[in-house]
């Protein structure tokens, strides 16, 4: 990982003539078997031909991902256009674009969009208009827990999840503080690959990454590249602070660059965590955990913190009290038993299509 930042990288004389699978397994897990793969392999270094080909596929399958996902892009514009919606393009593909120092090396799965929720119907239609689909999904779990996106399949394949709201589930969403309609009118258009596309500003950017990868767990090293790479090329750290602290995301943010420090040095100045922080007792909790735990030693463990980082809220004490109510369907899960009553997420509908045009309405008129 380091090399992707031009620093010194040096690999065993062990490693370097033999890739284990358990090597390239983890490679996986964390996203970044497409680094791997374009560290070792120009050398030759892989003897094992069955974990060269498991690399190569990795960095063939995102090349392909990724130039497929920026037609999809450009797709998805002319829609938004025609209905005359603001839209902005999040994650993976404009991280690929804008922070990684070649875009093939940064693994992601789909698209994501931001569009306000008055203009779902219509961006909806136009997308199932130009041939799109809307694949089967638990419709209700996610009325019952407010889930802010649905996703459709374009043409080519590629799966785009439309969100209005940039959190999702409605439990994150009460916990930090992102306003749809402010994050679009600060959005900027850039470059990417062969189209250009609205995103987010610079300094929501740099939250979002960091509360994405807590909630998620902050179990994957791609994601503390992300905000490495982010935070090299940050200049206005005022702007994040101040970004940080209108989402109610500081110590997240925080905790973010902490951590991410084990995978590249962030080069975050000190002042810029304390002002983040300021004082606070999950922060050191965090910071040990860290420290014993680090990001690289998540794969294959069970204690690796995830669920005290998925916790992290804006304080302390909602931190704690997130930690404890997670605490019960998570030992649960670990012991295997299910949770008592019926099937949350079921596929009830019978028709996809129109369960997706069904929360796009509901959606829209609660925007209202």
């Amino acid at each position: 990982m380091r090399s992707l930042a031009g620093e010194p990288a040096e690999l065993g004389i062990d490693v370097l003539s033999q890739i284990v699978p358990e090597l390239v397994d983890a490679a996986l897990f964390h996203r970044i078997a497409p680094v791997l793969h374009a560290f070792l392999d120009p050398g030759g270094q892989v003897q094992d031909p069955e974990q060269r080909d498991r690399l190569t596929a990795a960095y063939d399958e995102q090349v392909i991902r990724h130039v497929a996902t920026i037609s999809a892009v450009a797709t998805v514009g002319r829609v938004c256009r025609s209905v005359g919606t603001a839209w902005a393009v999040l994650k993976g593909p404009v991280l690929a674009e804008v922070s990684w120092p070649r875009p093939e090396l940064r693994t992601y799965y789909d698209l994501d969009i931001l569009i306000p929720a008055a203009s779902l119907p219509a961006v909806l239609a136009g997308l199932l208009g130009a041939g799109c689909t809307v694949p089967p999904q638990p419709w209700r779990g996610m009325r019952r827990h407010r889930v802010a996106q649905l996703t459709v399949r374009l043409p080519s394949g590629v799966l785009c999840d439309l969100h209005w709201e940039l959190l999702a589930q409605g439990t994150e969403r009460k916990a930090f503080r992102f306003s749809t309609p402010a994050l679009l009118a600060r959005s900027e258009v850039r470059a990417l690959g062969s189209t250009t596309a609205p995103v987010l500003a610079s300094d929501d950017a740099f939250v979002h990454t960091c509360v994405h990868a807590s909630l998620a767990g902050a179990t994957r090293l791609v994601w503390f590249a992300d905000i490495a790479l982010l935070a090299r090329s940050t200049s206005n750290w005022t702007g994040v602070v101040e970004a940080a602290r209108s989402a109610r995301a500081g110590l997240v943010t925080a905790a973010m660059l902490h951590r991410a420090g084990s995978v590249l040095d962030p080069r975050c100045p000190p002042p810029v965590r304390a002002a983040l922080t300021g004082r606070s007792a999950w922060g050191s909790v965090l910071g040990r955990l860290d420290d014993t735990r680090p990001v690289e030693q998540a794969f294959g463990r069970r204690g690796s913190g995830r669920l005290l980082y998925a916790a992290t809220r804006a304080s302390t004490v909602e931190s704690m009290t997130t930690a404890v109510r997670a605490a019960v369907p998570a030992a649960r899960w670990l012991l295997r038993t299910p949770p008592p009553g019926p099937d949350q997420h079921g596929w009830p509908e019978p028709s996809d299509r129109r369960a997706a045009e069904d929360l796009a309405r509901t959606a829209a008129g609660s925007s209202v």
